[in-house]
Order: C-alpha cells, then sequence, then structure tokens
C-alpha cells in the first residue's frame, strides 16, 4: 500500500466547439457506488489548463481499483455537479495509471472529440515526511499592465530527467504589484525534486490575466536547488530572465526582476516512532494477566509467549475499564508533547462492552496526541467501532 499524487494536463482541446470563456475543475471518482475522491482547483477561461492541486489516492496493488474522472465548466459558486456544464469523462483502473508515466486518454462522454486527459502518478511512500516552507517575493519586476503594474503569480515545476516538467505548486496572484510577497507555502520534497536536494526545480513568474492561462504574460524565470537554499552561505535572490526579452535587448538587458527567498526551511512530519527516537520520554501500558513488574518490550514479549500457551481465554472483553484506568495515569503528565501514554490491548476476539468502549475513547481522547488503530497489529477492532471512532 502507498499513495499516489496526481497531476492533471487537459491537452488537445482546439477541435473542441466551445466558446472562449470557460472556467474548469475536474473530479476523481473512486468506485463503489462512485464516492467523490477529491477536486481540483478552478482554472478560469482555457481549453488547455494544467491543474496545480495534487490528489492523494490510496493504492493497493492486490485489488482492482478503477476510476473515473470527469471535467466539468464551473459556471456558479454552487457545489452541486447538476448545476454545471459536464465537459467529459474518463475511466480506467489505477494500476494502468501507476504502470504508464505519464498516463494519457481521450475523454468522452459528449458527441465528438472531448479532448485528452494526461495524469502523472509519483509513489509517495511513508517515508516521504519532508515539507519544504517557502516564504518568497519578488523585486521590481517587469511592468506588464496598461497602467505600469503587473498582477504577479509563480508556477513551481519539478524537472523530469527526459527534459519534460510537472507543475507542482502555483501560488496566489497579487494584483497591481511590482514588489509582491506571496503567501508562505509548503511542497512536498519528493513532488518538488524527487527528494534529491541537488536537482534543481523551475520557477516562473507570470502577469495573470483574467481571460485566461494561454494570455499570461510571461515575467522571467529562474532555476534553483534546495540545497542551493538551505545552504550556510545560501541563496537570498535569483534573477528573474526572459530569454526573448534577452535576446532582443542583448547586452541591455539585466533581468525581469528578482525573486527574493525570504525563507526556506525543511518541516519534518514527525511520526510517533520519530520522537521515540529522538528520546521523547513514553510509557506503555499492557493490558493482559502478567507479573506487572516486566522490564520493556523484551520483557512483555517474553511474557507473552510464555502465558499464550498455559492461558485459557473468557469473557467478557471489556475494554473500557482498561481504556478509563489508563486515562488517569495520563492526566497526571502535562501535554506538552514529550510525554505519551501508550495503550496496547492483545485481546483474542470481538469487543464485549462495545457501546462502553466507544463511550471511553471519545471521551479521554483529549488526554492522548495520537490515535492509531490497527486491527491486526494491536488489537482486533470490530468494523462498527472502527467506523465510529474515524467519523467521530
Amino acid at each position: 500500500m502507498y499513495y499516489l499524487t496526481f497531476f492533471k494536463h487537459f491537452g488537445s482541446l482546439e477541435e473542441v466547439k466551445f466558446t472562449e470563456k470557460r472556467s474548469l475543475t475536474i473530479l476523481v471518482l473512486g468506485k463503489g457506488h462512485w464516492k467523490e475522491c477529491g477536486r481540483t482547483e478552478r482554472l478560469q477561461n482555457t481549453l488547455n489548463p494544467e491543474w496545480a492541486t495534487p490528489l492523494r489516492i490510496e493504492y493497493f496493488f492486490e485489488e482492482k481499483q478503477s476510476m473515473k474522472f470527469e471535467v466539468y465548466d464551473i459556471d456558479s459558486d454552487s457545489p452541486e455537479l447538476s448545476a454545471h456544464d459536464f465537459l467529459g469523462r474518463m475511466e480506467c483502473d489505477l494500476a494502468e495509471i501507476v504502470s504508464n508515466r505519464p498516463f494519457v486518454k481521450q475523454l468522452s462522454g459528449l458527441k465528438g472529440y472531448c479532448g485528452e486527459i494526461t495524469i502523472w502518478s509519483e509513489e509517495i511512500d511513508e517515508g516521504s515526511k519532508e515539507n519544504i516552507e517557502f516564504h518568497l517575493s519578488a523585486r521590481k519586476l517587469d511592468k506588464k499592465d496598461f497602467f505600469g503594474k503587473s498582477d504577479p503569480f509563480l508556477n513551481i515545476y519539478r524537472l523530469e530527467d527526459d527534459g519534460s516538467r510537472i507543475l507542482v505548486y502555483r501560488t496566489e496572484a497579487i494584483m497591481k504589484e511590482l514588489n509582491p510577497t506571496w503567501k508562505p507555502f509548503e511542497v512536498n520534497s519528493k513532488l518538488l525534486c524527487h527528494g534529491d536536494r541537488d536537482k534543481s526545480f523551475l520557477i516562473e513568474c507570470f502577469d495573470w490575466e483574467r481571460d485566461g492561462s494561454l494570455s499570461h504574460d510571461f515575467i522571467g524565470s529562474c532555476e534553483v536547488s534546495l540545497n542551493q537554499l538551505l545552504a550556510k552561505n545560501a541563496v537570498k535572490s535569483i534573477p528573474l530572465i526572459n530569454e526573448k526579452k534577452q535576446a532582443k535587448k542583448g547586452a541591455k538587458y539585466k533581468n525581469s526582476g528578482t525573486l527574493e527567498f525570504d525563507g526556506v526551511q525543511v518541516l519534518k512530519q514527525h511520526t510517533f516512532l520519530d520522537y521515540i527516537a529522538g528520546g521523547k520520554y513514553n510509557r506503555e501500558t499492557q493490558n493482559f494477566d502478567a507479573n506487572p513488574s516486566v522490564v520493556g518490550l523484551p520483557g512483555v514479549m517474553e511474557v507473552y509467549r510464555f502465558a499464550l500457551n498455559r492461558v485459557k481465554l473468557y469473557g467478557p472483553t471489556n475494554f473500557a475499564p482498561v481504556i478509563k484506568e489508563v486515562a488517569k495515569k495520563a492526566a497526571r503528565f502535562k501535554l506538552d508533547g514529550a510525554r505519551y501514554q501508550v495503550l496496547l490491548i492483545i485481546t483474542d476476539g470481538a469487543i464485549s462492552d462495545l457501546a462502553a468502549t466507544k463511550a471511553a475513547i471519545i471521551a479521554v481522547r483529549s488526554h492522548f496526541f495520537r490515535r492509531n488503530f490497527c486491527s491486526r497489529l494491536l488489537f482486533d477492532l470490530s468494523a462498527p467501532l472502527c467506523t465510529h471512532l474515524l467519523n467521530s
């Protein structure tokens, strides 16, 4: 099991008989009863949109996971799809997308040619928990608008070895400003540069135009790597170069403004095991009839192996009293992120006090930083309990 992030590109729509004014969004549906999994952002007035919003899908290689992608012309703020114009759909299996990078297929659902969709998939494994936080601004950008201003925004691309590029983030547009400061944002390092800090990525600056992406005015671009931005003598400012303008002006051309890296930092998304490895203090409570003076996990395992073939298991199996007792102990400690109380329940089957267990977990969950339920590894939870807890 792993995660995939999708990038969409809707191409070759020159033959489609649409008006020029179009606002598009894309919807991803997973099979069952075709339940909606996610939507991209809306893009205005373009027949060839390139969406920046990634859609994270859980992939199980042993299962057939049918997918349906639908494209709509969004004419209002209504969340109901029936209020918008349907532009086409594409159905496939998730395995097809995983095994073909990029995956390209024509849309259907309307008479005639509906265009095609290109999907880029990227495996995001459990270790890809490194995000890069950017604080960016620009100075002295070229004037593109009639009144001597620009409406700049940034597109950030991952550069592939085959020369292609994948859009991974798009900033907001800052209206009527030649010295913009964009809102801070985060990008996963795997998406940005395959996790390779020496690999350069591309940043392009555009002047936003209301009539769509085909007419956004290019201001300039630059390439940089994470190591250049994170080094002790880190790059703080990079000129934005417009090659067409440079070729036209020659030696007189300096740049089309500068991109300022006001702050770049690595944000680790720590797991519970990271905290343990880093020296965070934790206490563990194991619930089974054995000598309570065992030392550490090896002691627990030794007692468990000893008791497994010697203890007869009887009902009822009540979780609620144990959860309440552990909650009392957890409440003694300050909730500062430095201490964890872990409850491990080893059981042989169904829960006898299901309603009381639900109530106990919901009542005491404020004492716990993390709730990780794994029916096969920690304890055997019934489906109703899992569903109730995950939705509460």
